[in-house]
């Protein structure tokens, strides 16, 4: 089954379960074997949407395969090019004579013991937006951190982030990259996945952890 074989072999995976065309695109002096269609940029657009380890499953793959695959969570996401709203679904596994699972993560926050400073602009497809915005990590885990800030920012947005001079003083950090997971209930900042991150970034936030348990 298709399915199985995604739950050995995983980063970040979407499926979407419809009719495609495949054939031979191009000319006679270059060509390649493709497929093409809605369908295929509806896969990709469902990519867009993961974060590190998961897998994401259209409605039409749900109708498939729904009576032995386990869903642990249901987002309804506006996708460029589609004019109306689907829902999306995060596979955590499948039973019967598969039985197999992916890893339960829980993200284990702490309290920094102080605020850090940060800048960030929204990623809308290749270009990144010229309005700086500002916040503060309040709240981190090795991968993952809770953003004060009264810049509300829309849910699975992709965001560069620049941590300020004084973080670490004298040295150049590169930028690092986070997608938005989901808002605070009191709208007072947000929740953010890294997707990309620096060695000393990703020692530093490990510091932190380590500090603030």
């Amino acid at each position: 089954m298709w399915i199985r074989e995604y739950l050995h072999f995983y980063q970040q995976v979407s499926i979407n379960r419809q009719n495609i065309i495949p054939n031979l695109i191009g000319s006679n002096r270059r060509s390649k074997y493709g497929v093409v269609g809605s369908n295929i940029n509806l896969a990709s657009r469902i990519e867009s949407y993961t974060v590190g380890g998961e897998i994401l499953i259209s409605g039409n793959t749900l109708e498939e395969v729904s009576s032995i695959v386990k869903i642990v969570q249901q987002k309804s996401v506006k996708i460029k090019g589609f004019p109306e709203a689907i829902n999306i679904y995060q596979l955590g596994g499948i039973s019967g004579k598969y039985n197999l699972f992916l890893p339960v993560k829980s993200e284990l926050f702490v309290d920094l013991l102080e605020a850090v400073p940060i800048q960030f602009a929204v990623i809308e497809g290749k270009e990144i937006s010229q309005e700086l915005m500002s916040g503060s990590l309040v709240k981190v885990s090795t991968n993952s951190a809770e953003v004060k800030s009264n810049y509300l920012v829309d849910v699975m947005s992709n965001l560069q982030i620049n941590l300020l001079n004084r973080t670490f003083p004298g040295k150049k950090i590169d930028y690092i990259y986070g997608k938005v997971t989901g808002q605070k209930d009191d709208r007072s900042g947000f929740y953010i996945h890294f997707t990309s991150l620096s060695p000393e970034v990703e020692k530093m936030l490990k510091t932190w952890v380590k500090a603030s348990s």
